[in-house]
């Protein structure tokens, strides 16, 4: 009767580590399946390829990556080995004493802490104390707004908004000169039709408190004016936008002045001369916003 319920124990154990190793190894095996896929998603599976080794074998980076890992696998090899040699013959060899369950579980930790944490920890910890602050060489590439390139160009250490859009095949950096370029972007997002490269587009185009005074003038016009955004997705912008774009103080004072129409109607004037919408916004800007029309636009003429 013991040895039976022996055998069905041992039996148990047996299942229950044969399910732990599963759930450890089948995402793996799942991983190693799909990296044969010929599609782009793991969402289906279109036959056999090798074409992702192949570009991984004709990147630079991934060549020189593998080979800088296996030379620190080989070192690390060695140097553990060395170590696990002396730590054991010391512990085999040492009489038993107080504390030396404690000196087991010390030696034993590396097992129980998954090596993701252990591999974090250290990086973290190196950056801090500086002995190391770069990522072996890894770059981000970021979309970015002009203004965030003007900044760059002088070089050195900048500070950037930005955002992580996640598709199902590509993660892509987008990055902005403040937060309100990064809220303003987000708004963009919600409107139907609007995906992250049409709204990068947006907030390139002009000034991000201007796009915000636009929007709030119901100005489809200085929209259309920005490369790739016609009449239908400037009309959606502003439409699905004017409840949901808030002016700032400084918006709300320029907006103040451009209230009225005689504003659009000077630049419209000047549009109607073959100046661009942000080029006929540039010349009037410095022209007394309590003038006629006709008188901004003659002012306006005249300083260029």
């Amino acid at each position: 009767m013991a040895r039976s319920f022996s055998i069905r124990r041992q039996r148990g154990f047996t299942t229950i580590a044969m399910i732990c190793f599963a759930a450890l190894y089948l995402p793996i095996g799942v991983l190693v399946f799909y990296s044969f896929n010929a599609g782009e998603s793991l969402a289906s599976f279109d036959g056999i390829s090798l074409r992702w080794f192949q570009k991984a074998f004709e990147n630079k980076q991934v060549i020189d990556a593998s080979l800088r890992s296996l030379q620190i696998a080989a070192i690390a090899a060695v140097v553990s080995t060395i170590a696990a040699t002396m730590a054991a013959l010391a512990t085999t060899r040492t009489a038993p004493y107080r504390g030396l369950t404690i000196k087991y579980a010390f030696i034993n930790q590396p097992l129980m802490i998954p090596e993701i944490v252990t591999a974090v920890a250290l990086l973290i910890f190196f950056a801090r104390i500086k002995i190391w602050t770069g990522y072996a060489g890894v770059g981000y590439l970021i979309a970015a707004t002009p203004g965030v390139l003007s900044r760059a160009e002088g070089g050195g250490e900048i500070t950037v908004d930005t955002f992580l859009h996640v598709r199902e095949d590509a993660l892509q950096l987008y990055g902005f000169v403040d937060a309100g370029e990064r809220q303003l972007f987000l708004q963009l997002l919600t409107v139907s039709g609007v995906g992250p490269k049409v709204a990068l587009a947006v907030v390139s185009g002009s000034p991000a408190p201007e796009l915000r005074r636009a929007i709030a003038l119901e100005d489809h016009a200085r929209f259309q004016a920005i490369p790739g955004i016609g009449k239908r997705t400037a009309e959606r912008i502003v439409l699905e936008l004017k409840e949901k774009v808030s002016l700032t103080a400084d918006d709300a004072t320029a907006y103040a002045a451009e209230e009225t129409p005689t504003h659009l109607v000077a630049r419209d004037a000047l549009v109607e001369l073959g100046y661009t919408v942000l080029e006929a916004e540039q010349r009037l800007q410095d022209v007394d916003p309590e003038l006629p029309p006709a008188e901004r636009v003659r002012l306006a003429l005249r300083a260029g």
